[in-house]
């Protein structure tokens, strides 16, 4: 796996493709305004998720997540463990995953890329 940190603006109104925010795991006290830089937010799961097995969650992660697109973005967001959920579902649909973390000091979403370099999905 390898990662990139990547410091572009998405801009909506220039022509790039139309990108989707999926948020793996929405709190209703973080911060979330910024990612219209980036697209429109879609909440994989929100707040305190309870799921009684890893393979409930990762079914109702996969359900959400049959929508992305290898341009769409993954939110880190919220309980780390749906975030590394998430993360596996995603590289069951694509090779990459466009990621997006907070950065509390300067207040926005930073951009990376991680890629499956083993090629496995």
């Amino acid at each position: 796996m390898t990662i990139e940190n990547l410091n572009t603006e998405y801009a909506p109104n220039n022509g790039e493709p139309f990108r989707r925010c999926f948020v793996a795991n929405f709190q209703s006290d973080n911060e979330y305004s910024d990612l219209t830089r980036f697209g429109e937010q879609h909440n994989v799961t929100m707040n305190f998720f309870k799921f009684e097995s890893v393979e409930n969650a990762m079914n109702y992660i996969r359900k959400h997540l049959a929508a992305a697109t290898s341009d769409d973005y993954l939110v880190m967001s919220g309980n780390p463990f749906l975030c590394a959920l998430a993360m596996k579902v995603w590289f069951e649909f694509f090779d990459q995953c466009n990621v997006l973390t907070w950065n509390s000091k300067d207040r926005k979403y930073i951009e990376h890329v991680v890629r499956d370099v083993d090629g496995k999905k």
